[in-house]
């Protein structure tokens, strides 16, 4: 395989723009919950929610040190890979706080795009992007680009990798379409988003990719995409047409993926089984509770099922 990294600049930049983790090292203050946000209008909770983070006197913490779990652990390692003519600098893709710069300080909070969750953004789909649209025009306490558009323009030599689930890339659909109408490069942008299947304006900057990667790059699926991020910049493949081949190459190289006939469960039957495993192991974490669950030949979402987990525990995952 051919990459271009030989005939680059020293200084050739890529920005990756990863997804946030709802898990965070800092305890999240009652105040810093999206849950305990009220208010009719959205223009009045999104007013509330900014207020809330910058006037808060809780301490701040870089944006790299405050996520945690796995896909965070694999995200943080990004910003090392860089090497061959090339340097990796991270950037969120957070409900929180909009789109940040992973030097950023920030306080920890709640708030997610992922349906569900206690801390989920109010409304349906249009709603999650109308909250993203209103946080691009939010000016935190730190300079640079406030939307994904921005962030491409600022500098057409930058390769700009967009590693977002679903969820959040439905969210910030209408910012990375605008970003690729103005890009000043074929491939300067591309989306590393595995299985998802987005709005044909976004179709030509998706890479390959599905659940069958996990078989090669390990890990849980929810961190499936940071890994394949990982695993084109480790190898020096940093050019959008030298990505899709590679990935084309390791999805044909797979087995194909086991199918389950699990029976669906109804939010009551998630619960009791969450509580009746509790009482024999507290310190049970909803992902393993998950794999256990489905073992049994259950079906749940993973974001249902995290989500009942919090409200069972009532404690942050």
């Amino acid at each position: 395989m051919v990459t271009a990294t030989s005939a680059l600049p020293a200084t050739r930049s890529v920005r990756v723009v990863v997804t946030c983790s709802h898990r965070k090292r800092r305890p999240v203050p009652s105040s810093l919950r999206l849950r305990t946000v009220t208010g009719v209008r959205a223009s009045t909770r999104i007013r509330d929610w900014t207020k809330r983070l910058t006037t808060s006197s809780v301490p701040a913490t870089p944006a790299i040190d405050l996520y945690a779990g796995e896909h965070w652990d694999v995200a943080r390692r990004l910003a090392t890979v860089g090497g061959g003519g090339f340097s990796v600098e991270l950037w969120v893709c957070s409900a929180g706080y909009g789109l940040i710069p992973a030097t950023a300080f920030l306080r920890p909070y709640a708030a997610t795009f992922t349906a569900g969750n206690p801390d989920s953004i109010p409304g349906d789909a249009e709603g999650a992007v109308a909250w993203w649209n209103a946080l691009t025009e939010w000016e935190p306490p730190w300079p640079g680009p406030r939307s994904i558009s921005d962030l491409v323009a600022t500098d057409p030599d930058t390769r700009v990798l967009l590693v977002l689930s679903a969820t959040y890339l439905r969210a910030c659909g209408d910012d990375v379409a605008q970003a690729l109408e103005t890009t000043h490069a074929s491939g300067q942008v591309s989306i590393i988003s595995a299985g998802t299947r987005p709005h044909p304006e976004l179709a030509d900057a998706l890479l390959p990719g599905d659940a069958r990667l996990q078989a090669a790059l390990g890990g849980t699926r929810q961190a499936l995409n940071v890994r394949i991020v990982e695993h084109l910049l480790a190898t020096g493949t940093i050019e959008h047409d030298d990505m899709a081949e590679a990935l084309a190459k390791m999805l044909a190289d797979q087995p194909p993926l086991t199918r389950y006939e699990r029976q669906p469960a109804s939010d009551d039957e998630v619960r009791r089984f969450i509580r009746d495993r509790l009482k024999t192991d507290p310190g049970a974490t909803h992902t393993r509770l998950l794999r256990e669950f489905r073992d049994d030949q259950r079906a749940c979402e993973q974001g249902r099922f995290a989500a009942l987990f919090t409200a069972e525990t009532r404690i942050p995952l």
